[in-house]
């Protein structure tokens, strides 16, 4: 049996991501960042291993999110003083903006490369319009009530990686985790 395939949410890199698509798509609704937010990780996941922002794939009643991400672009967690506030911001309307420059340096210039073609591809979508789109993702299924989660592999095994390749991952992620372990991070 492999090992589980399991992220560490980064909200650092998670802000900056959703501060560099509020720079290339303009000021949106929570509900619409977070879903490019979700495409944004899973293309990353699918083209190169990895998600941008860590953060673990839940399924809700609306579509698939990502769970710490959706709770930070709802209107009732956003707090001042948190790391995210440094990145986003609420504009007029309840939109969310960036909240500072272009100050992206937990973010990999391939990690930029996949934000910016996700809102090219699916900026000018609204939310609902969104929501439609990804309820036809193959890792969805409707959770009836609560939250459920989307196991990373399934993604993984839909974008043809095998067993090698998942074991390879998983056996990086924990050496990763060791190593932030004995550093004290």
């Amino acid at each position: 049996m492999t090992q589980p395939v399991e992220f560490s949410f980064d909200e650092r890199k998670a802000a900056q991501a959703a501060a560099r698509l509020l720079r290339h798509g303009g000021p949106m609704p929570g509900l619409q960042l977070a879903r490019l937010l979700y495409l944004a990780d899973r293309q990353a996941m699918c083209e190169h291993g990895y998600p941008i922002t860590g953060d673990r794939f839940v399924c809700i009643a609306t579509g698939p999110a990502l769970e710490r991400v959706f709770e930070l672009t709802s209107k009732s967690s956003r707090q001042h003083g948190s790391v995210w506030s440094e990145y986003v911001r609420i504009s007029d309307h309840e939109r969310l903006c960036a909240a500072i420059g272009d100050d992206c340096g937990e973010l990999s210039d391939y990690d930029c490369a996949v934000l910016d073609r996700i809102c090219e591809q699916f900026g000018a979508m609204d939310a609902a319009e969104l929501g439609k789109r990804m309820r036809t993702l193959p890792e969805w299924s409707d959770p009836k009530g609560a939250a459920a989660p989307i196991e990373p592999r399934l993604i993984f095994r839909q974008a043809g990686f095998d067993d090698a390749a998942l074991a390879d991952i998983a056996g990086q992620l924990k050496s990763e985790r060791a190593l932030a372990a004995a550093l004290g991070e």
